[in-house]
C-alpha cells in the first residue's frame, strides 16, 4: 500500500513550505518553499504529486553488517498518477526525518545515514523507473529519537533507507541469567 501524503497545496509549494507525515507516524517528507516553480507548474499542467511508500520494514543484522529501519519510495506523479518522466524536478532538497518509536534505538542515532537509490526489491507498489544516482548523506539527530537528512530530487522517482553500518547494537539490557 502506498499513501499520496497531504500536502496543502502542492501549487504553493512554490510559495511556502510543505510538510507531511506517513499513517504509521516513523516519517515525515518536508518540501522546502521554492521546490517547483510556477513556471513549472504551468508546463506540467498541475502541481505534481508527492506519493511515498515504504516498500521495505526494519531488518536488523546477527553479524553487525547492517541495521536498517525501512526504506521509502518516493515519487512524483502527474495529475492522472503516473510518474513524471520529464524534468525539472523539484528543485531544492527534500528533508525526510524518521521517528523512532520506542523509548531508546538499537544503536546510537548519530551512526546512521541516508542511503539515497541504494537496493530496492524488485517489484515495486507502483510503476517507477527514473531513479537518480544513489549516495550515502549522513544525518542529523533532531530532538529525542528523531533523525533527518535532506536529498535531491534529480529524477522523478527515489529511494530512501535509513541504515546504519553500526558493529554493534544494543537491544535491552545485558544480564548473565537471561535476555531482556
Amino acid at each position: 500500500p502506498y499513501e499520496t501524503l497531504d500536502f496543502p497545496s502542492v501549487a504553493g509549494v512554490y510559495r511556502r513550505r510543505g510538510r507531511s507525515r506517513c499513517s504509521d507516524g516513523r516519517l515525515t517528507v518536508t518540501i522546502p518553499a521554492g521546490a517547483i516553480s510556477r513556471a513549472d507548474v504551468t508546463r506540467l499542467g498541475s502541481a505534481p504529486q508527492v506519493v511515498v511508500s515504504q516498500i521495505a520494514g526494519g531488518s536488523g543484522s546477527t553479524d553487525g553488517t547492517i541495521i536498517s529501519l525501512g526504506t521509502w519510495l518516493i515519487q512524483l506523479q502527474n495529475h492522472a498518477g503516473s510518474e513524471l518522466t520529464q524534468g525539472p524536478f523539484l528543485q531544492k532538497p527534500i528533508t525526510l526525518t524518521y521517528h523512532y518509536p520506542n523509548s531508546h534505538a538499537p544503536v546510537a542515532l548519530k551512526q546512521f545515514q541516508l542511503v539515497v537509490n541504494g537496493a530496492r526489491p524488485a517489484h515495486l507498489p507502483f510503476a517507477a523507473v527514473h531513479f537518480g544516482a544513489g549516495a550515502q548523506i549522513p544525518v542529523q539527530v533532531t530532538g529525542n529519537l528523531g533523525m533527518s537528512a535532506s536529498m535531491a530530487m534529480t529524477a522523478s522517482s527515489a529511494t530512501g533507507s535509513f541504515a546504519t553500518d553500526a558493529p554493534q547494537g544494543w537491544f535491552g539490557k545485558a544480564d548473565a541469567t537471561h535476555v531482556s
